[in-house]
């Protein structure tokens, strides 16, 4: 049986003790101006810039002579305009990637390994969440170090008022057979159609680790989501739609409305749906769009007739954002390049804090236990408890094309077009062949 994680007293209350002793700059370095280039997808919006000047001004005081130049590469294009790069020798000294990008990098060798240069800094991996530092390993080897945690990014938010009014208890749903049974009663229908959905959210990954289901062998080789945990998910998933009127009364729901949460009028902050599947970003977005929102949060409901079952959210999304050396960066800038990751990381006096300013969890876990984070979200105790519950998912090299399989299969199940049994065999069997093509070379 998986533990899952406590949270710890001194997080909340009195904080981790944590540290990273970053040495003042080599006379090496200083004796000649050096300036890194660092491909990024920050400085898209006024007040990033600001705050990542200072994040540069405080780097380049700590270590005279070195200073960065930010370079913004749009989120979609990082991982493909750094292969072409890669390819032809003009790399940038540091690079942003997600966790699925780095695994499939570090598996074709473009990366530099890191753990050397943790060492002789000193740098105090334990101060990480370990789930999401987790993801920066590929085969053994450091590749990249977390700046924006891939935690508590799959968890059950539901809106208070609306439990309220239901009758039912100011939390979340711990079990498979509560989350039926609040979503039934959060149901409303009027003329046969769907006026509050009581239940959205259909994602594998979480309610089969929630299960006691795996996707992947430890070794990241083989799938494993053909399974009889992953057949009781899909049959949760059909019997959530019946219970909330099907999917084509829940598509009718849909119709005319906004999708996107950072719009004051998404369903769920008028009123309109009951609880759905959360992810990290929604605290801001309810913040901007939706401030004095009645939400409550809570770690993912387990299936009941389960006994090894426990309610886990995972860290391997593509939410996870890491900062990594690509391969062709000269050996006598890697150590720059390797602080300059680390004072983004790593360091509260740099851009460790700036998962903050988006509401997110940090993968530095000094920074959750501040107190901005409990000022500008009731609900950030809750949220820590998550972060906590959350499993690592092994990385693949093709993680991408899997999830994408994995999707095709939901969508297929909830569609009515095909039996989860069948599309459950039909993803893993796409998912292994490209898993072994992927090792093969």
């Amino acid at each position: 049986m998986r533990q899952r994680r406590k949270v710890p007293a001194r997080l909340i209350l009195s904080g981790i003790a944590v540290a990273v002793a970053l040495p003042l700059v080599t006379p090496a370095l200083a004796a000649e101006r050096l300036q890194l280039t660092w491909w990024q997808a920050w400085t898209n919006h006024p007040t990033r810039v600001e705050l990542i000047n200072s994040y540069i001004k405080g780097f380049s005081a700590r270590y005279p002579g070195v200073t960065v130049e930010p370079v913004f590469v749009l989120p979609g294009e990082l991982g493909s305009k750094a292969r072409v790069a890669i390819a032809g020798g003009a790399v940038p000294d540091v690079l942003m990637l997600t966790a699925w990008d780095l695994a499939a990098f570090a598996h074709a060798g473009m990366l530099v390994p890191l753990d050397e240069f943790a060492n002789s800094e000193r740098v105090n991996l334990r101060g990480f969440n370990q789930a999401d530092l987790q993801l920066g390993r590929f085969g053994g080897k450091l590749y990249g170090l977390p700046h924006i945690s891939g935690g508590a990014s799959q968890f059950i938010i539901y809106h208070k008022e609306l439990f309220a009014k239901a009758g039912l208890p100011d939390q979340a749903p711990a079990t498979w057979k509560e989350l039926k049974e609040y979503a039934k009663k959060l149901t409303r229908s009027e003329g046969g159609k769907i006026t509050q959905l009581g239940y959205n959210g259909y994602d594998l990954v979480p309610y089969l680790y929630s299960n006691n289901g795996t996707l992947f062998s430890p070794d990241a080789r083989r799938v494993t989501f053909q399974s009889a945990e992953a057949r009781e998910v899909f049959a949760l998933f059909t019997e959530l739609q019946q219970i909330v009127g099907g999917r084509p009364a829940i598509n009718q729901f849909y119709a005319g409305k906004e999708g996107s949460d950072e719009n004051s009028n998404f369903p769920f902050y008028l009123g309109q749906i009951g609880m759905m599947l959360g992810w990290q970003a929604i605290f801001k977005n309810i913040g901007a769009a939706a401030p004095g929102l009645p939400f409550g949060v809570g770690v993912m409901p387990a299936n009941d007739l389960n006994p090894k079952a426990e309610g886990h959210g995972t860290t391997n999304n593509p939410y996870a954002w890491f900062y990594v050396i690509p391969k062709g960066v000269p050996p006598e800038r890697q150590l720059a390049a390797f602080r300059w990751i680390a004072w983004l990381t790593a360091n509260t006096q740099g851009g460790a804090l700036f998962p903050m300013t988006m509401g997110r969890p940090a993968p530095w876990m000094e920074v959750n236990r501040r107190r901005e984070y409990f000022d500008t979200n009731p609900e950030w105790g809750n949220v820590i408890k998550v972060l906590m519950a959350d499993v690592v998912v092994p990385v693949t090299p093709v993680q991408r094309e899997i999830m994408s399989y994995i999707s095709q299969a939901q969508s297929r199940l909830l569609n009515g077009q095909m039996s989860g049994d069948a599309a459950l065999e039909e993803a893993a069997r796409l998912a292994q062949a490209k898993l072994d093509e992927a090792y093969a070379r």
